[in-house]
């Protein structure tokens, strides 16, 4: 697991009409498919300490395609 202080790297890249009215852009997000913590929560003893870590999501892409009209 990798520290709170670390770089995340992002990509998108468009292609589009001389028009404008259509595009497709490709994106990747966490290039490294670190795990990150973003959060962490522990309740109160009365509900017994239960503690809870929120992790960055692993790497994901896709394509969009768009128009416009």
């Amino acid at each position: 697991m990798t520290g709170c202080l670390a770089d995340v790297w992002n990509a998108t890249a468009r292609i589009a009409s001389s028009e404008d009215d259509w595009y497709i852009e490709a994106w990747i997000k966490n290039i490294n498919d670190d795990d990150f913590l973003i959060g962490r929560y522990t309740s109160a003893q009365v509900q017994g300490l239960f503690k809870n870590n929120t992790y960055l999501d692993p790497q994901t892409y896709g394509l969009t395609f768009g128009y416009n009209w």
